[in-house]
């Protein structure tokens, strides 16, 4: 089942349409306010060693996305992870699939960009655990040792949290796979909306 759901999420969001919603959504969370205004897929097989002994698929889709806003350009690159069920390595995987693109990007010889990690949360509870590093540590611990020297995030859509007005106006039907995600659980909450309007 799970797999069935990781391929249909694959080809949903290979429509650049429906990417490029929910990477607006990521970024404007991130706080990143730049217009998105090119969206490419590329190929998210990157290598544990070296690409021709060793191929691990890490992420279900990687974008690279333009970037504008009144004085710059630049490009960033968003992994996106989607989860059926709550996984407490995912952040681990998170760091380690950002240091991966970075090593597949200099062994192209290309100048490094951002990398963003999101996961789309569509399991049936609220994501439970960290979205940062940090949090596993405890404060007098970074309070004595100092910050990280590595610093791992990553971005958790989640529908659960969000409320109407953050799932409206896309110009695709992702509010309707987002409300799906988030009343799936409550039996009488998913009557009411696949009822409604």
């Amino acid at each position: 089942m799970e797999k069935g759901k990781d391929r249909a999420s694959k080809l949903y969001f290979s429509d650049l349409g429906r990417a490029k919603e929910l990477l607006t959504l990521a970024l404007r969370r991130l706080g990143i306010d730049a217009g998105l205004s090119e969206i490419v897929i590329e190929d998210p097989v990157v290598s544990f060693l070296d690409t021709r002994i060793y191929m691990e698929k890490l992420l279900d889709k990687l974008y690279k996305v333009r970037l504008s806003d009144d004085n710059t350009t630049t490009f960033c690159h968003i992994g996106l992870e989607n989860q059926s069920k709550f996984d407490a390595h995912m952040l681990i995987r998170a760091g380690i699939t950002s240091l991966l693109l970075y090593d597949w990007k200099l062994s192209l010889k290309e100048e490094l960009k951002h990398v963003f990690i999101v996961v789309l949360n569509m399991s049936d509870d609220e994501w439970q655990g960290p979205t940062s590093l940090e949090d596993y540590f405890s404060k007098d611990d970074l309070k004595l040792l100092g910050p990280l020297m590595v610093s791992v995030r990553m971005l958790v859509i989640d529908p659960h949290g969000m409320d109407e007005e953050e799932m409206e106006g896309f110009k695709t039907d992702l509010d309707l796979v987002l409300k799906v995600i988030k009343y799936k659980s409550d039996k009488d909450a998913f009557c009411g909306y696949i009822n409604s309007d």
